[in-house]
């Protein structure tokens, strides 16, 4: 206001720069930036020309047609063709909308492509059917708030370079839905940038309001040129996941050189309640985002600056307590335990580590030269005082250790965090857990209880397997200090246990025939896992096909309740289908197991990131899974994995007589295992993230050379 000529000469300065460019458009100052008092310019095109073909997506109704009718009544002279790709129009229903705004010879074509038409159908139909410029690819459910909205996404579209124009969404309460996805990094799945956030915001640098370019946006709203979707019929613009099927899409087109915009001017709104975002993750590595800024944090969508502590260490290794609940061979266990090699192989640590249990992979540690402690624990329903005792014991052993950094494994081992707290030891706590956090520490007395939730923001980093965990537990992130690392499994591992046995040889250990098919499930045989899912399943598959399928179910039976249900429902089978289920409990190695295997079941109902899938992908098993918590971030759906919702019996029993039936989808859902598990989960990648983090939080640890002499 003191200056008013600098915005006069601001927009002076972008009308000259589109008039060099060639741009035909008017240079304007929305009314928001104008009542705000800022100099930020948007671009205005005239009515567009080129011409559109529409695909309808998420119409279920006949008054989701029409509102599609009527949204693009104002636009009937560029449309060649509406599509609608889940949604069956008959004749007689054609007969009930109002189509006389698509007179003067423009024809609303209703191909029968049948609900839920794949997307190879549709883009066939645009190939043979249409030679329209653009397509645009439009949620049923949406409503324009400006009229001209169509006219600017086509004007956006016609820039040089770029692939696709978005547009900004806005939720049914007035909040921003979608303002274009980011990639926090290249493994992660897409956020949705701003969603939240009250649509009068102007949000980081004007981002939520301002036309822009973005790593990808959603296909509830996108338009793209004709000849390039054809160009890249490969990538699916799936109606049924429209935000990540277009954030796919727009990755493609990123990793081609081109651009992807929202188009602010194109904002429209949700008739109906938003879903809420699906985070699985898309298979591949996304191209690197280059309008997110790696000072940013990596877990909110609003661009704020992340709570870190810049790598000052010049020298390694740190000395870091590593905390484990047990010793025993068991998921979260045997994953620490891979991490802790490769850092003390590799020179980042020097290694310490406390448990309140012996096991064998105490010995497995000792091998290696790291030293094991146990410590005493307080029980779930210890005191105020017992908890102190035993906290001050177990941080007086870290500092007898000489520990710059605290690496406390599960949940379980909140005590570690809180020890290191009262030390000024910075921790990192890994969450290997599925479960809801109002109810996880139920079974824990307080003030036992209360230690367990402060440990969330104590933590330096609480460090998830999955982003659907992290997501679950986003509620306690009071420091946004929550972070996602995929555990791996070295590849020395890996080739050794597959080493162990050919199939032939673990067939012949464990007295199964060449020919039958070996389903495999394992793990810790508990209410959770849902074994009994797999027995009811087998129990309905026809007689004719049982002799050709074996059962093995391997795991310790750690709930003798649910082994006993187990046990009464494999007694309720027949004495042909009983003789082809093994349960053989807790076994020393898994790998005879696998070998001997054609097909790896997952029944879990609840599940952050199951090791067994990284290694059933490992032995090239194809996988039959329940689509829970961070399974799907795991393995991709037809890829390499069949899903069947948790406790659908039939819909399991199908997938197992699919696979049984079809040696060929075995084959390759098996065969695509291995490169899914690297590109998930990539073992030096997982070390790196991992020794970034301890030297991140040894700078925030303040033990001085003044109390660690006087320990000498």
């Amino acid at each position: 206001s003191a200056k008013p000529h600098s915005i006069e000469a601001g927009q002076r300065a972008v009308c000259e720069a589109i008039k060099r460019r060639g741009i035909a458009a008017r240079v304007v100052r929305r009314d928001w930036a104008e009542r705000a008092n800022i100099g930020l310019f948007d671009l205005e095109f005239p009515r567009a020309t080129a011409s559109l073909s529409i695909v309808v997506t998420n119409c279920q109704d006949i008054a989701s047609a029409q509102n599609v009718i009527d949204v693009f009544d104002d636009h009937h002279r560029l449309i060649d063709e509406l599509i609608f790709a889940d949604f069956d129009l008959a004749a007689t229903v054609i007969g009930s909308l109002n189509l006389r705004s698509f007179s003067n010879g423009k024809i609303l074509s209703l191909p029968d492509l049948g609900p839920t038409a794949p997307n190879s159908a549709i883009q066939d139909h645009i190939r043979a059917h249409t030679k329209s410029e653009n397509v645009l690819f439009f949620n049923a459910r949406l409503k324009p708030s400006h009229a001209n909205w169509l006219d600017q996404m086509v004007g956006f579209l016609g820039l040089s370079g770029v692939g696709a124009v978005g547009a900004r969404l806005l939720a049914r309460d007035g909040h921003v839905a979608h303002a274009g996805f980011g990639y926090f990094d290249t493994t992660s799945p897409p956020a949705s940038l701003f969603a939240g956030l009250a649509a009068t915001h102007s949000g980081y640098l004007y981002r939520a309001r301002a036309t822009h370019e973005c790593a990808a946006v959603s296909a509830d709203c996108l338009l793209t040129p004709r000849a390039l979707l054809l160009a890249n019929a490969g990538v699916e613009l799936d109606a049924a996941d429209a935000e990540m099927s277009g954030a796919a899409y727009c990755n493609t087109l990123r990793l081609q050189g081109r651009s992807v915009l929202v188009c602010a001017r194109a904002e429209l709104r949700f008739e109906h309640d938003h879903p809420k975002l699906d985070r699985r993750r898309a298979h591949g590595i996304a191209a690197p985002d280059p309008y997110y800024n790696a000072n940013l944090t990596r877990h909110l969508p609003y661009h704020q600056p992340a709570m870190r502590t810049h790598r000052m260490r010049a020298n390694r290794p740190v000395h870091v307590a590593f905390v484990t609940h047990s010793l025993e061979h068991e998921g979260a266990q045997t994953t620490l335990f891979d991490l802790i090699s490769g850092l003390v192989a590799d020179g980042t640590v020097v290694a310490t580590l406390f448990s309140p249990r012996d096991g064998p992979l105490a010995a497995a540690y000792q091998k290696l030269g790291i030293a094991v402690h146990l410590y005493e624990a307080p029980t779930r329903k210890a005191d105020r005082h017992v908890f102190a005792e035993k906290c001050a014991a177990l941080g007086k052993a870290f500092r007898a250790a000489r520990c710059e950094v605290v690496v406390a494994n599960t949940l379980e081992t909140y005590i570690a965090v809180e020890a290191a707290r009262r030390e000024n030891i910075a921790a990192l706590w890994c969450h290997h857990e599925s479960g809801h956090w109002k109810t996880y520490f139920n079974k824990i007395a307080w003030p036992a209880r209360g230690y367990a939730y402060a440990a969330f923001g104590y933590a330096y980093r609480v460090i998830f397997v999955a982003e659907a965990t992290r997501l679950g537990w986003l509620a306690l992130s009071t420091r946004d200090n929550f972070e996602v690392v995929r555990h791996a499994i070295a590849p020395a591992v890996i080739a050794a246990n597959r080493a162990q046995f050919t199939r032939s040889m673990a067939r012949a250990e464990l007295a199964i025939g060449e020919q039958e098919i070996v389903l495999l499930q394992l793990g810790s045989v508990c209410a959770r896992k849902g074994q009994i899912d797999l027995i009811r399943a087998f129990a309905a598959i026809a007689d004719s096909q049982i002799q050709n399928i074996r059962i093995l179910i391997v795991g310790a039976f750690v709930e003798t309740k649910y082994h006993a249900m187990l046990l009464a429902e494999i007694a309720k089978l027949d004495a042909a289908r009983r003789a082809r289920v093994t349960l053989t409990g807790a076994v020393a190695s898994t790998a005879l197991y696998y070998a001997a295997a054609d097909i790896f079941v997952c029944c879990s109902r609840m599940e952050s990131a199951p090791r067994v899938l990284l290694e059933a992908m490992a032995f090239a098993l194809p996988i039959i899974t329940t689509p829970v918590d961070g399974i799907p971030e795991m393995v991709v759906e037809h890829h390499n994995a069949l899903f069947y919702a948790p406790a659908d019996l039939g819909a399991l029993e199908s997938q197992i007589c699919r696979l049984i039936e079809t040696p060929q989808l075995r084959s390759t859902l098996g065969s695509n295992g291995p490169p899914v598990s690297e590109s998930v989960s990539n073992y030096p990648k997982m070390l790196a993230k991992f020794g970034a983090l301890i030297d991140e939080a040894a700078a925030t640890s303040n033990l001085v050379a003044g109390p660690l002499a006087s320990l000498d």
